[in-house]
């Protein structure tokens, strides 16, 4: 986890980057996946991720297996560890919801190292988290504005009226 950064006179840019290593002898082929339009969350809000677990090879039988789920930013800081225990024959899909509550407004990445016997691997994807956008105008509040809107444009046009014809009235 970390940036790799490019310079050329007086600009700068930098890539945020997280390689996935594993060990020579893996029976399990796993991934962690988070949807385009999920992987910018406001503070608070949970990450949804997809963990895929397939066993490889021809030899498919009943296999524990440590999933490990870590959030850390690009500096090497880790937020979140969870760790549990899952046995798949085959193939192993879920869904997890990892919270973003103490997590600082910034990019992270949500990794994940699988372990067996004799074994590992680990896939990552990464996130940012936002402040929470305050909602000014919610769609409660936009019925009432427009409700009280019209009931003031109703009262300014009979006030329009009584006075155009009082008008009228002393002019004769």
């Amino acid at each position: 986890v970390g940036e790799i950064k490019f310079t050329s006179g007086d600009s700068e840019e930098s890539i945020k980057v997280s390689i996935n290593v594993r060990s020579d002898n893996v029976v399990v082929d796993s991934s962690i996946a988070i949807k385009e339009e999920k992987k910018s969350v406001e503070k608070g809000e949970d990450v949804v991720a997809q963990v895929n677990i397939n066993q490889i090879g021809n030899e498919k039988d009943l296999k524990e297996i440590t999933v490990k789920i870590v959030i850390k930013d690009f500096e090497g800081n880790v937020y979140y560890e969870d760790t549990q225990v899952v046995e798949i024959f085959d193939e192993e899909e879920f869904l997890q919801n990892i919270p973003t509550d103490n997590l600082p407004s910034g990019s992270y990445v949500l990794g994940m190292e699988v372990s067996y016997p004799g074994a590992f691997e680990t896939s990552s994807s990464q996130f940012k988290v936002e402040e929470e956008i305050p909602e000014i105008i919610s769609q409660e509040n936009s019925y009432t504005l427009i409700l009280v809107i019209s009931f003031a444009l109703i009262i300014i046009l009979i006030l329009y009226f009584l006075f155009a014809r009082r008008r009228k009235l002393r002019k004769f």
